[in-house]
């Protein structure tokens, strides 16, 4: 057969069909079986080339690629987990044969373990990869696995609490109970709204300053919108984040052991929230974030400023302007005085 030979102890498929080179290897030293998987591999080829015949991606290979394509996300690691809830179901499966007729039942299986949210970001996961299968990955003949990416339907969330603002007594009362450090990480994550994965690998390398004000041009990796942001600081954040200065050459905010810390909802935090009675999970660190956008809200700040600030879909765009940060500036520097800064607030003694 032509294209076909020995290299090694196996034979050897080397051929061009219409200019697509078919190389590979047949895994087996006898002849008549390479053949037979020579004949079948270019009969596949030239219906692809040929006819437009789809190539079969699975569920498996599609995720793998999803892996290499999103590898440094910050959040890789819980989509991979959210990935191994259906992989039981579908890692074998052409991807063509995913859609919601065949999906509806896996989805009532998942809810027999899982809550309503993480099945949510589940399917959201899912969904991201089969539009990447029809809008952005291609075969080796430049066809996309899929035609049309389909729509899964998700699951409803009626046992999802959202997360509600600190009042100023409460944030008053949390002060109290809180440690210098932690201080400094809530008073900086109020003033700026940021998720606290973002901001824990918040750098030196990324702040900057212009006309007196800093800011932090963040890349799509820190942020779990995956799009460049900017995060403009008022005084008391930049006063906060320059005091850190020397503490470590690389990160912002570091751990006592002297590492990047891996999520600010710590046990002392939690303790902490505890000990002023709010045991609800409506109340977390992310409640920083909701109390930034409350305030925000409070002071009859437009929404459109509020996406900026919040890194929300519609804001301001990652080709920032010197005038788009000192009017961003004027806005955060105003929530002084409405959120208290919990450094400046007296510790109590637990007796």
């Amino acid at each position: 057969m032509d294209g076909l030979y020995k290299k090694g102890r196996n034979w050897q498929l080397d051929k061009y069909i219409e200019g697509v080179r078919l190389c590979r290897s047949t895994g087996t030293a006898d002849k008549k079986e390479a053949e037979r998987r020579a004949r079948k591999w270019v009969a596949e080829a030239e219906a692809q080339i040929y006819h437009g015949k789809r190539t079969v991606l699975t569920f498996g290979q599609a995720c793998a690629l999803y892996i290499e394509y999103y590898g440094d996300k910050i959040s890789i690691d819980n989509d991979i987990d959210c990935l191994k809830r259906v992989m039981p179901y579908l890692e074998h499966s052409d991807i063509a044969t995913i859609h919601e007729s065949t999906f509806a039942p896996i989805r009532e299986k998942l809810k027999e373990t899982y809550k309503a949210s993480s099945i949510n970001r589940t399917i959201a996961v899912m969904q991201l990869i089969l539009s990447h299968c029809e809008k952005t990955w291609r075969d080796q003949f430049h066809r996309p696995f899929l035609d049309k990416a389909p729509r899964l339907e998700k699951v409803r969330e009626g046992d999802k609490e959202p997360y509600k603002p600190y009042t100023t007594m409460q944030l008053l009362a949390l002060a109290e109970s809180l440690n210098d450090n932690y201080r400094e990480l809530m008073t900086f994550s109020l003033y700026t709204g940021l998720r606290d994965v973002s901001q824990s690998l918040l750098e030196w390398s990324q702040l900057k300053e212009v006309n007196g004000v800093y800011f932090f041009e963040l890349p799509p990796s820190n942020m779990k919108s995956n799009r460049p942001f900017i995060c403009v600081l008022n005084d008391v954040a930049a006063e906060i984040v320059n005091s850190r200065r020397g503490h470590n050459e690389k990160y912002i905010f570091i751990s006592r052991l002297r590492t990047p810390y891996t999520e600010f909802n710590s046990t002392h935090f939690i303790n902490a929230r505890k000990y002023i009675g709010l045991y609800e999970r409506s109340y977390a660190w992310h409640s920083n974030r909701t109390t930034f956008a409350t305030k925000l809200r409070e002071i009859g700040v437009s929404e459109e400023d509020r996406k900026s600030l919040l890194d929300h879909a519609g804001g301001m765009t990652s080709h920032y302007s010197v005038p788009q940060v000192m009017y961003l500036y004027a806005i955060v520097q105003k929530l002084i005085g409405v959120i208290p800064d919990l450094r400046k607030i007296p510790k109590k003694s637990r007796t």
